[in-house]
Parts: C-alpha cells; structure tokens; sequence
C-alpha cells in the first residue's frame, strides 16, 4: 500500500511518500526484506550479518555466542513489511527481518532457564538464542519463561525484539549495591 505523508518546511506545504510492502493488523511486529546468503532461514532464527561476494551485506545464521555481528531474528508473520521483495537486486532470495515488536525466537536446547525480562543473545548452535549472562550484544527481552528442565517445553518462545549492546557489569554492579543494601539493613536489625 502507499500512505501519502504531508509536511510543512519553509512554510510550505510538501509532499512525501511512505512505501509499505504489507501490513497485517493482527501481527505485532515490524520488518524489513533482507538478502538471504543462506537458504535455509527459516521463521525465529537469529541472524547476523556477513559480506557477500559483492561485498554487500547478507543475513546468516549466527553461530557463536554473543556475536558481534548479529542483526536480529527474521519475522515469522509482521504486521508491517518495509522494502519490496524484488528490491533493486531483483534477488527473489530475501528474508523478512524482524526489526522491532514481537516474535517467536528460536531457543537453544542447552540454554540456561530464561525468565520473563531476561536478555537473549545468539548461541554456538546455528540460528538459536540463548540467555545472555555477560555483555555483549542481545537481540532483546523474553516474554516468556523458558526451562530446559521442563523436557518437551517449547523450542521458540516470544521476544520483544531490542538490538542493543548489553553491559551485564553495570546489571551485576547494581544488582550487588542492592545487595549490600539489604544487609546493611539486617546488620541494623540484629542490632537493635
């Protein structure tokens, strides 16, 4: 579809126009095609970037943990699609990445427990997440709980997606202040 937008500069009225390549009210998430080096992406992997022959960026699996590379998840249904299919590449090969809201992430087997609000990050297994306990870059936020002690739990679960560096020292730095708070308040209740 094409949304018209208008806009004032120098008090005078402009004209501008959005492309969308599709919207589907009832999905949550926004996404952008991106050339595929691997064909078998599928919904929920996470994803990194990587040069292709024309020294142009294309989406891989990630495949080491806390990937410097790593650019996100691709979509498994978005309810905005930004860029066209046919691009200027004319590439039928393209993926949908997911560049904000919520989506099904694919969760490494041998991941810690993952709480709601827990930072994920890719994993050593090609295309998973993991919980991430140390800094380093973090597709973003769990939704759900997950437990690999559950047996059959599920292999996905939903992520509001969040690229963004994590500093798991500055967490911890607050977490351990927090800590000493609470026993200085026990010591000053034992004494009393």
């Amino acid at each position: 579809g094409v949304v018209i937008i208008r806009y004032l500069t120098n008090s005078l009225a402009s004209y501008g126009t959005f492309y969308l390549g599709s919207t589907n009210t009832s999905s949550a998430d926004l996404a952008e095609y991106y050339v595929s080096g691997d064909k078998t992406l599928s919904a929920g992997d996470v994803v990194s970037i990587a040069p292709d022959n024309n020294s142009k960026g294309v989406l891989l699996k990630s495949n080491k943990s806390y990937d410097p590379k790593l650019v996100g998840v691709i979509s498994t249904n978005p309810g905005v699609v930004l860029g066209s299919i046919d691009g200027d590449t004319g590439k039928a090969d393209k993926r949908q990445l997911a560049l904000a809201g919520r989506v099904p992430v694919k969760i490494d087997p041998d991941s810690g427990p993952i709480n709601v609000g827990d930072f994920l990050t890719s994993s050593d297994k090609p295309g998973y997440a993991k919980k991430a306990t140390e800094s380093g870059y973090v597709i973003g936020k769990a939704l759900e709980k997950w437990d690999p002690s559950a047996g059959s739990g599920p292999s996905a679960i939903e992520v509001f997606i969040n690229l963004i560096y994590a500093n798991a020292e500055k967490r911890f730095d607050s977490q351990q202040a927090q800590i000493d708070e609470l026993r200085r308040r026990l010591n000053k209740i034992d004494g009393l």
